[in-house]
């Protein structure tokens, strides 16, 4: 079982589940902000509401532990 993020657009990434579209997205936070001075905050993003995670890797983490509850 395997969790991909798949890029749609500058901070924003479909959650797939071996393949298969899933309810969440990560989001960035920063509104897509990044570079010098700046950190990137994602969340992800599922059933009306946004969970404020931190890092990207740590999203990924967060989702693909959650998906493999189910």
């Amino acid at each position: 079982m395997a969790m991909t993020a798949r890029k749609v657009v500058t901070g924003e990434f479909d959650v797939l589940w071996n393949g298969e579209p899933t309810p969440y997205s990560i989001v960035n936070g920063s509104l897509g902000l990044s570079g010098r001075d700046t950190r990137n905050h994602y969340g992800i993003a599922g059933n009306g509401k946004v969970s404020w995670i931190g890092s990207l890797a740590k999203c990924k983490k967060t989702v693909a532990f959650w998906l493999s509850k189910k």
